[in-house]
């Protein structure tokens, strides 16, 4: 099911099935939705809403840990929820506090620690804050009310206390007497003012309606706030709130709810009659974070699905409209969330509703991002560029310039020009050659000397190092300055961080693969005229700055004569420079030592030729025709091989960081111990390829042709397998913990003995008679996936999902599935010994009469906690 939303709210849904003698017309399950709308509660415009990211980090950072927001069931009434603490400026030792919403007001005092004593009570200590919660209530161990609390008995020490927050009128006066406990938060399901309405919970209701509700629960039961906080019917929207005595600096905020409504609307899929329905909502659940100044609405919906998993709804749509506007016909929401479904379109709702608003004073700070890149100024620019160009929510451009003027600011407060910087660059362009740039500029000039004196009154060393120095201060600042941009322009950079495309994730590894995403990311024909033109600049100023770096390490360098131990390279010198190279001429360059890296060779046969150790860092080779080449050890980082043909080539030991390979012919090709971190073998046909030993670490293969590839103890940590062909493929001991692999992945008769697939992502992919034996699991999503037949002897499937597998006639044997989910997965046939099943999840799992009698009977295996009557499992005859 697809979400379309816009970015201030956050959508929360979950189906449970609906308990026996429910109407049924419209599904087995209940699908509750649940809309969230963060607001300010300082701001003096109520309509203003929180971006969602904010909106979460504030909850997460008030909310008690270990307390659940939302349970996601549908309430029969609103009501509303505070965190927090009573707040004083100065020291106190009582403090009356109130919180009022609409109509509904509460009183609470709080006092400072104090204790029983023979002649009474002790004085309250002073205090300046003071939580509102359940363990400064009335309470005790012995005390099933509230088993958190104080003053129910005396402590291990024979301390006896008084809770420290009361209800006016219900005060504790003598050590025995007991009183209700006040508070402000939810309260636990456990306890008997909420479990009184759970409904009857015996064996009838296991064998029948689990995991859903008893058929006599009462509806309060989804109620969690005090009786005091609920309201007899449901908000509008727009109510008044005002909150006394909970907010270190402010005595008091007041304001209204914002005043909207939500509109939630289920797109059901073609074979499902197409129909795009409304769902009514009703605002339902506040929460208040006075001390964060944050509040939270929540707009709840009901409709009916067939399944746990949505699969007859096509997308969720929610909007949101004014109080003030009329409602808009649901025909034109529908033709946007048609439009928002469309690859390509928008898939966040482009509406008119209330701007977001910034982070309260009270917000955590933005988390730092991953390093930009050690070229500091140029990769801050690409960090920028792909966070725009794949989130879609600012100019690229605009970011890229601003970027600019600060990294212009940021050289002259450290006394460095960009005169400097361009006088470097011209007399590089008159040198014959120039030196290769390290991907540290530290690592650049580390066993340098001097440089050539820029000033009569400065020496060599001096000026390299004030120029050194303030590039370095600059990268690190711009570093800053990038997570500051971010932020400033509604990006948060932990979130662009995780939809950045290949080229920004290229971007937090070596030069080779930050250039080679960034040319992979201009060739995108759907990338906007806008976009292309920031990542353009950005290619540009970190051309420039790798470029200052590499002629102060030249200076360096031949002040004290010494030279780098790899062949020297412009960095900006490419195809266009050298022309397209013919054989000759490329034999001649790399026999006489100067490389051929940045060289256009696309047009040279160097088919069966001997090529070992040869950098062809950034080379062109598209295209090329070198079947059976020699590449041992050769360094291929960033070049650019689409389409190329190195059928059988040797390329054992060789580096191929970010370099692509997409559509390449590779079959039979020897890439045993090569290292290509973040390759690009999209396309590619690497059948019967030797990739044993190899680290792949974060590349992509996608739809790439791996069958029959020998992948013996592979290093493939976060490999993209989406779509490719694995059947017959050898991945014995191979890592390939958090791969990704898709319904298009095919891995028929693989082998993954012993091999790590630790959270492995590879829901729907086909595995039958795959062997599994020995292998790690565990964490491991294998929802959906074809396991007919695969052997997982000994593998550890701990909390692996299953849900809705085939693993028909598998051969289950000695698998750990400490608390994985088998929910409807298809086990009929499946040989089941010696299994642990301690805790698992078997909703529905489909077993066949011998195995189940087997599962029941068998010692070797552990159903601790797993349920297996009637009604649970899905028996066949």
């Amino acid at each position: 099911m697809k979400v379309v939303k816009p970015d201030t709210l956050s959508l929360l849904y979950a189906a449970h099935p609906r308990p026996s003698g429910h109407p049924r017309t419209d599904g087995d399950y209940s699908l509750v939705l649940g809309a969230m709308a963060g607001f300010s509660l300082a701001d003096q415009e109520p309509d203003r809403l929180l971006r969602e990211d904010v909106l979460w980090r504030q909850v997460q950072q008030s909310l008690p840990e270990g307390e659940t927001l939302d349970f996601g069931l549908p309430k029969p009434r609103a009501e509303y929820l505070v965190y927090g603490a009573c707040c004083s400026r100065n020291p106190v030792r009582g403090k009356e506090i109130l919180v009022q919403v609409d109509g509904l007001q509460k009183r609470l005092h709080v006092f400072g620690p104090r204790f029983w004593r023979a002649h009474g009570p002790t004085a309250p200590r002073s205090f300046t804050r003071v939580p509102v919660d359940w363990r400064h209530a009335y309470g005790g161990p012995n005390f099933p009310d509230n088993p958190q609390g104080l003053g129910h008995g005396k402590l291990k020490q024979g301390v006896h206390p008084l809770p420290l927050v009361e209800t006016p009128g219900h005060l504790v006066a003598f050590p025995r007497q007991k009183t209700p406990p006040a508070g402000l938060t939810s309260v636990p399901a456990s306890w008997p003012a909420r479990r009184r309405h759970l409904g009857t919970v015996n064996t009838a209701w296991l064998e029948r309606d689990w995991p859903g509700p008893p058929t006599d629960q009462n509806p309060e039961y989804a109620c969690t706030a005090p009786l005091d906080q609920r309201f007899p019917g449901f908000l509008r929207g727009g109510e008044p709130f005002l909150i006394k005595g909970m907010h270190p600096g402010k005595e008091v905020l007041q304001g209204r709810l914002p005043e909207i409504r939500a509109r939630i609307f289920l797109l059901r899929r073609p074979e499902q009659g197409g129909k795009f329905i409304e769902v009514p909502s009703r605002l339902e659940t506040v929460w208040l974070f006075p001390e964060a100044e944050t509040g939270v609405v929540l707009f709840r919906a009901v409709a009916g699905t067939r399944d746990e998993e949505c699969a007859d709804i096509a997308a969720a749509m929610v909007v949101l409209e004014r109080l003030d506007q009329e409602p808009l016909p649901a025909e034109e929401y529908k033709g946007q969330c048609l439009t928002a479904l469309i690859p390509g379109g928008k898939n966040r709702t482009e509406l008119d509703v209330p701007a977001p608003v910034p982070e309260p004073p009270f917000a955590t700070s933005l988390p730092k991002t991953a390093t930009l890149g050690a070229a500091g100024v140029g990769l801050a620019g690409i960090g920028l560029a792909a966070a725009s160009a794949n989130a879609g929510e600012s100019s690229l451009q605009s970011l890229v310039a601003a970027l600019d003027q600060e990294i212009s600011a940021h050289l002259d407060s450290i006394g460095v020009s960009r005169d400097q910087v361009e006088t470097f660059l011209a007399e590089k362009a008159a040198e014959s050659s120039a030196l290769e740039v390290e991907t540290s500029p530290e690592s650049s000039v580390e066993s340098s000397g001097a440089s050539s004196v820029e000033s009569p009154n400065e020496s060599p060393n001096e000026s390299a190092g004030t120029l050194l120095q303030g590039l370095q201060e600059t990268a690190r600042a711009v570093e800053a300055e990038a997570v500051a941009l971010l932020s400033r322009h509604g990006l948060d950079p932990e979130a662009a961080q995780r939809m950045l495309s290949d080229a920004a994730t290229a971007a937090q590894g070596s030069e080779e693969e930050c250039l080679a995403g960034l040319h992979a990311l201009m060739s995108r024909e759907d990338l906007p005229p806008e976009v292309r033109q920031g990542v353009g600049s950005a290619l540009s100023g970190f051309q420039e700055v790798q470029a200052a770096l590499g002629v102060l390490a030249a200076k360096l360098g031949a002040s004290s004569g010494k030279r780098p131990e790899t062949p020297p390279v412009d960095e900006k010198t490419g195809p266009d420079d050298f022309g397209r190279l013919t054989t000759e001429q490329a034999l001649e360059r790399h026999g006489s030592g100067q490389g051929l890296a940045g060289c256009d060779l696309s047009g040279c046969d160097f088919a069966g030729r001997d090529l070992s150790g040869a950098d062809l860092r950034r080379a062109a080779l598209d295209g090329a025709a070198w079947p059976g080449v020699i590449l041992t050890g050769a360094d291929l980082s960033g070049a650019m091989a689409r389409k190329a043909d190195l059928t059988g080539a040797d390329l054992s030991r060789a580096r191929l960081n970010g370099a692509v390979f997409e559509q390449a012919r590779l079959t039979g090709a020897n890439l045993r111990e090569c290292l290509a971190h973040r390759a690009r073998f999209q396309g590619a046909d690497l059948s019967g390829a030797d990739l044993g030993q190899a680290d792949l670490h974060g590349a992509d293969c996608t739809r790439a042709n791996l069958r029959k590839a020998g992948m013996d103890g592979l290093q493939g940590r976060e490999l993209r397998l989406n779509g490719a062909d694995l059947r017959e493929a050898d991945c014995g001991k191979a890592v390939l913990s958090g791969s990704r692999a898709d319904q298009g992945t095919n891995g028929t008769g693989a082998v993954f003995r012993d091999a790590d697939l630790k959270d492995a992502r590879w829901s729907g992919a086909i595995l039958a008679r795959a062997d599994f034996s020995r292998a790690d699991l565990d964490g491991a999503d294998l929802c959906k996936a074809d396991l007919s037949e695969a052997d997982l002897f000994q593998a550890s499937a701990r909390r692996a999902r299953l849900i809705k597998a085939k693993l028909h006639r598998a051969r289950l044997v000695g698998v750990n599935l400490f608390q994985a989910s088998l929910r409807f997965a298809d086990c009929t046939g499946a040989r089941m010994e010696d299994l642990n099943l301690f805790g698992a999840d078997l909703y529905r799992c489909v077993l066949d009469r011998p195995t189940l009698l087997a599962l029941r009977s068998r010692s070797d295996v552990n159903l601790d906690r797993t349920p297996l009557r009637p009604g649970i499992l899905e028996q066949t005859a």
